[in-house]
């Protein structure tokens, strides 16, 4: 299991922020209880996927840590509102999602997100041996400050089977109506509602490599052919 310095180096790496600013959003996120609390250094407690998860919620959420909190509530329970195929049919991508091994981990966005930071989604006839995903990619939009609506699309492409999974908030009427009302003419409330982070399959496998404890130094040297 990795502790959180070691995350947050990891996620550095894959953004453009610096490891203080994402240490700040990680400092204000366990201040509300979403990280946990404990001793630095050597000393530090474990971080499990799901608080690994609200961590990556709170920064592509939030445009600055002091929202992180609220976006990260706001994202980590968005719904599977629907699922459709690269061409755009929706009913076969329902009966396709049943194949997945993340099937039974769509109840919420933050409980998917945590599934794939650690386990490379598969299709369950597939060989162990052979990679679950060539493509994966994870949009996840900024949550508005004060606002209760949060969605995120999660792209899956294992070489013969790609489709989409939309995430978002349910709203009740009137929310979705006061939502709309406040939408400009291009379709969003601000600029800043308009933002969104894009994350790549090398994040998620650098992740779980880190979360599952692995080193580069833990590979197998690779062996070269012996000469003719």
């Amino acid at each position: 299991m990795a502790k959180l310095p070691a995350i947050i180096d990891l996620i550095s790496k894959h953004d453009t922020r610096s490891v203080a600013t994402i240490s700040n959003y990680a400092r204000v996120l366990r201040d509300h209880g979403l990280l946990p609390k404990g001793k630095r250094g050597r000393g530090a407690p474990d971080i499990h996927p799901l608080e690994v998860a609200d961590l990556v919620l709170g920064l592509a959420g939030a445009f600055d840590a002091v929202n992180a909190p609220h976006a990260t509530r706001v994202l980590r329970a968005a719904k599977l509102a629907h699922i459709r195929r690269h061409n755009g049919d929706v009913e076969d991508a329902m009966s396709e999602l049943r194949h997945w091994t993340i099937a039974e981990s769509c109840e919420d966005f933050g409980f998917l997100l945590a599934s794939i930071l650690t386990d490379e989604p598969r299709r369950n006839d597939s060989s162990p041996d052979i990679p679950g995903v060539m493509n994966m990619h994870v949009t996840i939009h900024e949550v508005e400050p004060g606002k209760a609506y949060g969605s995120a699309e999660v792209y899956l492409d294992n070489g013969e089977h790609s489709f989409f999974l939309h995430f978002q908030t349910h709203s009740t009427e009137e929310e979705f109506r006061q939502l709309i009302a406040e939408l400009g003419s291009d379709g969003f409330a601000s600029k800043a509602w308009s933002r969104s982070t894009s994350i790549n399959i090398d994040f998620f496998y650098d992740a779980s490599r880190c979360l599952l404890g692995i080193s580069d130094a833990d590979q197998e040297p690779e062996i070269d052919p012996a000469p003719d």
